[in-house]
């Protein structure tokens, strides 16, 4: 970089960028891929062959066959690019090494730290089977969904692996919120007179997230009740 300054004391940075070559994607490998197809690979990068090297993108389609791995329950899979290149031709080549590691399936689920809400809360919201494989988006619905219950102020997942037999157990553990809301009010109207309300409201009926409300309401005149 060229700096030069004025007579009115501004400057002036001046960058001098040398591109260099500009090199072809000759071909595209997998190794260790024994579970997905190349073809099926290749989709989820953003490199071509036959294309120009996109050299800036090679972490983002790293990532992105690892995620494809981890979703579908390779959660222990490792991603490597390799490249080769020729500048007499210039072209690349890129070698994706994968280790998949273990499908893991699910296994036990257990719940700690509800104390005042029924386990089956929790159950209820798990949407994978159990023996078939734990993703890395299925687990974060799962968690996702504990918490959209409204029961909970914080759900955190506890991964116990056992990689030889491709079994991923889970220890949920809670901490559960306030589940009961009281509510009253007064006042006075011209058509009513003197009027008030009492209210109630809890989260977790039976122990089990079931919701249940209830407002009474009266005045000089009349009384409502509602449930």
């Amino acid at each position: 970089m060229d700096t030069e300054w004025d007579d009115k004391g501004g400057i002036t940075a001046t960058m001098h960028i040398e591109e260099g070559k500009r090199y072809r994607l000759r071909e595209i490998r997998f190794r260790g891929n024994d579970h997905f197809l190349r073809e099926e690979l290749l989709r989820l990068i953003g490199n071509r062959e036959g294309k120009n090297f996109d050299y800036a993108g090679l972490e983002r389609d790293e990532d992105s066959i690892a995620t494809h791995y981890r979703n579908a329950g390779y959660l222990d899979v490792s991603v490597k690019i390799r490249s080769d290149i020729d500048d007499r031709e210039e072209t690349a080549a890129l070698l994706f090494d994968i280790e998949e590691g273990p499908r893991y399936h699910l296994g036990t689920v257990v719940v700690r730290g509800n104390l005042l809400t029924d386990s089956v809360v929790v159950y209820r919201e798990v949407t994978i089977p159990e023996g078939k494989p734990a993703g890395e988006n299925d687990l974060l619905a799962f968690q996702q969904a504990v918490f959209r219950t409204g029961l909970y102020k914080s759900v955190r997942l506890l991964r116990i692996k056992r990689p030889d037999e491709g079994i991923l157990d889970l220890i949920v553990e809670l901490e559960e919120t306030l589940f009961f809301e009281f509510e009253f009010g007064a006042g006075y109207g011209t058509d009513t007179g003197v009027r008030g309300f009492v209210g109630a409201k809890t989260r977790n009926l039976n122990r089990r997230g079931r919701r249940l409300a209830a407002r009474v309401t009266a005045s000089e005149k009349e009384q409502i009740y509602l449930v």
